[in-house]
C-alpha cells in the first residue's frame, strides 16, 4: 500500500497501474484445480515464477489462497484497471518466452481445470484495503 500527497489509498503492482480509492477495477478470480496430489508442487512454482511474470508485466496478483474444502484446489486474483488493459496484459503475457518456454510447460500437465470468474470493484474496496 502506498499513499499519494493527499493520503488517498494506492494500490500499485511494481510495473503496473495504480488503482486510486473509489476507482472501478476488473478483479479476475482464478481458482486452479490441480491433479491429484499436485497442489503443493504447483505452489512451489508460484512465488518463484508465476506472480513475478504476470507482475513484471504490471499485472496486480493477490494470493495464492488455499481452498479449506479441497486439497487440490487454490485460488489467487489478478487485478485490472479495466477490459481493455485485462485483454492487452492478458496477450502480453501469453507473448512472453517465459511463458511459452517455460510456465505454460510447467503448470499445465498439473493442472485438471482451472475456474475463472470476473467481478467488477465499482465502489473501490480494492483500493480502500490497509
Amino acid at each position: 500500500m502506498v499513499r499519494d500527497a493527499t493520503s488517498r489509498a494506492l494500490l500499485c503492482s511494481p510495473s503496473g497501474p495504480c488503482f486510486k480509492e473509489g476507482m472501478p477495477a476488473i478483479i479476475e478470480t482464478r481458482t486452479p484445480r490441480t491433479r491429484p496430489g499436485l497442489r503443493a508442487e504447483l505452489l512451489e512454482t508460484f512465488p518463484a515464477k508465476t506472480a513475478p511474470a504476470h507482475e513484471a508485466i504490471g499485472m496486480k496478483v493477490l494470493g495464492p489462497f488455499m481452498a479449506i474444502d479441497d486439497s487440490d484446489a487454490f485460488s489467487w486474483r489478478r487485478v485490472f484497471p479495466d477490459a481493455r488493459a485485462r485483454d492487452a496484459l492478458k496477450s502480453a503475457l501469453h507473448d512472453e518466452p517465459r511463458w511459452k518456454e517455460d510456465l505454460e510447460k510447467t503448470l499445465f500437465p498439473m493442472l485438471d481445470r482451472c475456474d475463472v470468474v470476473l467481478v467488477e470493484d465499482v465502489g473501490g474496496a480494492l483500493a480502500r484495503r490497509s
